[in-house]
């Protein structure tokens, strides 16, 4: 291994040197360039004079190389003798010269020195990587050019003569024409089990070459710093890194296999209970055991509750009136690392069943619509989706408004302009985007994925458009005078589009055509329209690490699954698929649902695409297909312990009907249940206690059984109402049944109801919430209904529970389900593990925050 340190060595006199006076001398300060540090031989702690405490510490190095030192250039001023080692011969060497036996050193009283260190790509081990001397402009004697794949990686070896921080500078050249081509490689240092993501942007040219740095913590002695390709890309051409200490904190490391999260604050709450206040709030993925919480009541000293991330981030303070003022103060050990976090009031106590409080966020209704043929629409508030768009920790909420002419693609007639708008829960709306009268509107038509894909911290949003769209700045996406629209209200001919919005003010930030267009109609399976406009969303971590945005156009017949990322403010297609391939795709046609999950089907650490009765793999090709068609219900989550991996449950529209379970990995059924007609319901969750695993039923017979399809008892000894959703509610590990704006819970019977505070419901006979999520508070979920035409409650739970665990939004299975709830059939989240009484609470996947 080459490397080279570059030495500049100011000749001293004798008279000169440092005079000796009672075992200290006085320092002579040179001067030396911005780039050099001024280290003197012997001064062990960067004093500039040279006594005792020098030895000590000198001493102190011979005896534990790899002992830490304050002073950076310990390390260097330590090698008296420049032989490359602190050694006793270098301590004998500073002893003569402290006791005047000697009044210079072999090489010089003091040196300015620079510490930059360069290490060749060429020189380091390498692997799916060539070394290569095309491309002019690199420094040695070639470069390492890495395959256009995954997992290539330089690996160097590199000496440091102190621990601590250092400054590392990789040369390269990316030549990418794709601005969005940015070459990241993961970097690992020492073979440890986290890592750092740096990217490599375009340098126009394969000779054009530039420098990227990251601040790193190394360990005095030897080193390695691998960089692997992180993209089917592959790295850059790698020229060299060059070392050199630095004051800078090393940069944030990521585990492997940890998932990018939202940078969540404490989302502190405080709920209006018959008697007192639940004060809850969250504990974060990436807290530990050293992590604790004082909660307090309007400013005052006394300390209400203290707890851990053992106990319930939870409390009843039974004194307590809607009117008081709740703040957590949070520390890591002894440091209060998070002071005053303030409760945002849910004022109201919802008293008809006993359970939950509530606020109420008003909402801007936009005016009615009059259609081409003359008929008017008006407009209520319908699916919502959360993000946290200005990155400050707290969720702001999107919108959907339902026109009430909206349409299943199987009925003709007009609709009216499809509107978002984003609001903070305090009730300011901070924008509005019309889809324009090119977006059809129905449960089928907008899919709106709401995530932060970038990692900057704040949240995006990525739907289909259409010309005339218009968003949250007033600015018109294509042609602001076209109309599709045909006499029946169907859009089957114009441009198609997809848009990434910004969080924060609606800006369309990049439109691209959507993947695949429409092409012809009669192509999709009918003639007019119904289903070649089927569209589904998802958002999936494909890489395992970091979020993709999924559009799915088509179930019934041909199916297709489209991936993006979103780089540099624009979409970047990842992998495009398409059942009319042919090979092996083709087993998909015919086998989605009306709704999709994204979840780690086969264990390897990325998320596939579970599209009902076949799975699509993270790399874009089809995992398998079970052949059973199509189907209305789809739960996805771990819900067999006792199976390795996930579990996937459907209720069936195609022969034999009925319901099944399966294993996600491989399609194994673990039991089906056949029925005589269309099963279009169906529940698969944690709802009776003491059982071996979850509980599955379908509307066809409406019997619940266990994960072997063993009877366990009926669904009207649950609930009279229809298997609909889930929501934790109470204090127990088992969900409560959640139909229209009522759940029911095994065992005790009905825990809430919001009609008497006015909550209705959305989509028809589907029934379903606004959203429900985990958006406040502890690991509890809160209800988001809508009340009359311009206002949505938003209800948190007054029960209190005994368990402890980080916020679900921290888990990201949880999370992209949150995320897709507004696809076509709104289907409960579902977490990666199984919560349940008796069970233990699992130790939850590493997580990093994004920003």
């Amino acid at each position: 291994m080459k490397h080279y340190t570059t030495a500049k060595q100011k000749a001293v006199s004798l008279a000169t040197c440092l005079a000796v006076l009672g075992g200290s001398i006085l320092p002579i300060t040179l001067q030396a360039s911005a780039a050099d540090a001024t280290v003197y031989y012997g001064d062990m702690d960067g004093s500039a004079t040279l006594t005792t405490a020098d030895l000590s510490l000198l001493k102190r190095m011979i005896a534990n190389p790899s002992a830490a030192f304050s002073y950076k250039h310990a390390g260097i001023a330590a090698d008296i003798n420049a032989d490359g080692e602190a050694t006793i011969a270098d301590a004998v060497l500073l002893a003569q010269y402290l006791s005047a036996q000697i009044n210079t050193f072999p090489n010089g009283a003091y040196t300015v020195i620079s510490t930059i260190d360069r290490y060749y790509a060429i020189e380091a081990e390498y692997f799916n990587c060539i070394n290569e001397n095309t491309n002019a402009g690199f420094a040695g004697e070639g470069y390492a050019n890495y395959y256009n794949e995954v997992g290539g990686y330089v690996n160097w070896t590199v000496n440091v003569p102190t621990a601590g921080n250092y400054k590392v500078t990789f040369r390269y050249a990316n030549g990418s024409s794709d601005t969005n081509d940015l070459r990241t490689c993961n970097v690992n240092v020492n073979g440890s089990e986290c890592y750092l993501p740096v990217s490599y942007p375009t340098t126009g040219t394969w000779t054009t070459w530039s420098e990227v740095s990251i601040v790193v913590a190394l360990q005095a002695g030897s080193n390695t710093i691998k960089a692997t390709a992180a993209t089917t890309s592959g790295g850059p051409n790698m020229d060299y890194i060059e070392l050199e200490p630095t004051d800078a904190a090393p940069d944030d490391m990521i585990q492997v296999g940890a998932k990018q999260v939202e940078a969540l604050d404490r989302g502190v709450i405080a709920v209006k209970a018959g008697s007192g206040v639940l004060v809850s709030w969250r504990i974060l993925g990436t807290d530990d055991e050293n992590t604790t919480y004082k909660v307090y009541r309007n400013g005052e000293p006394t300390v209400l509750y203290e707890g851990n991330t053992s106990k319930p981030s939870s409390f009843l303070d039974p004194s307590g009136t809607a009117t008081d003022n709740y703040t957590v103060d949070v520390y890591q050990g002894d440091t209060c690392t998070e002071f005053a976090c303030s409760a945002f009031s849910l004022p109201n106590y919802n008293s008809k069943v006993g359970s939950g409080g509530y606020t109420t966020l008003n909402l801007d209704q936009p005016a009615d619509m009059t259609m081409p043929d003359g008929s008017t629409c008006s407009y209520t508030p319908n699916d919502c989706s959360v993000g946290d768009v200005d990155g400050d920790g707290q969720y702001e909420l999107f919108v959907k408004w339902d026109p009430s002419n909206s349409k299943d693609n199987a009925n003709a007639g007009y609709t009216g302009n499809v509107y978002i708008d984003c609001y903070k829960f305090n009730g300011t709306k901070l924008w509005r985007i019309d889809l324009g009268r090119n977006i059809r509107a129905g449960a089928h038509y907008t899919q709106f994925m709401v995530y932060d894909y970038d990692g900057d911290g704040k949240a995006e949003m990525i739907c289909k458009t259409a010309d005339a769209t218009v968003d949250g700045v007033g600015t018109v996406i294509g042609n602001a005078s076209a109309d599709y629209r045909n006499s029946s209200g169907y859009i089957l001919d114009g441009n198609e589009y997809l848009t990434l919005f910004e969080g924060a003010t609606g800006k369309a930030l990049d439109t691209v055509n959507f993947v695949p267009g429409r092409g012809t109609v009669s192509n999709w399976g009918d003639t007019y329209g119904n289903r070649v406009d089927r569209f589904l969303g998802a958002v999936a971590y494909l890489d395992g690490a970091t979020p993709s945005c999924i559009m799915v156009r088509g179930y019934y017949t041909r199916m297709t699954v489209t991936a993006w990322d979103v780089a540099n403010g624009k979409l970047v297609q990842r992998w495009a698929f398409d059942s009319d391939d042919g090979g092996t795709s083709a087993a998909a046609a015919g086998n989605g649902n009306h709704n999709c999950f994204a979840a780690d089907a086969d264990n390897d650490g990325k998320d596939e695409i579970i599209m009902g009765a076949c799975v699509i793999d993270d790399n874009g090709t089809l995992l398998y297909s079970t052949g059973f068609g199509h189907g209305d219900t789809l739960h996805v989550g771990d819900l067999v312990p006792s199976n390795p991996g996930l579990e996937i449950f459907m209720a069936h529209e195609h022969a034999p009907y009925g319901i099944s379970l399966r294993d996600a990995a491989t399609g194994k059924v673990l039991f089906r249940k056949e029925a005589a007609g269309d099963t279009g319901r169906g529940i698969a969750g944690n709802i009776v206690a003491g059982n071996s695993a979850a509980e599955f039923i379908g509307i066809h017979d409406s019997i619940v059984y266990n994960e072997d399809g063993t009877q366990i008892m009926t669904w009207a000894e649950i609930t009279k109402w229809s298997p609909n959703s889930l929501v934790y509610w109470t204090g127990s590990l088992e969900r409560g049944v959640l139909d229209r704006q009522m759940v029911d819970q095994y065992g005790t019977g009905r825990v809430f109801s919001g009609s008497n505070a006015g909550a209705g419901y959305n989509n028809g006979s589907k029934a379903n919430a606004c959203l429900t999520a985990d958006i406040f508070g502890d690991w509890r979920e809160e209800m988001l209904f809508p009340c009359g035409s311009n206002q949505i409650l938003i209800f948190s739970t007054t029960f209190t529970t005994e368990y402890a665990m980080p916020t679900l939004m921290h888990d990201a299975k949880y999370r992209t389900s949150v995320a897709g709830q507004n696809v076509a059939y709104n289907q409960p989240p579902h977490t990666s593990y199984f919560l349940g009484t008796g069970y233990e609470i699992p130790k939850f996947a590493p997580v990093y925050p994004a920003g």
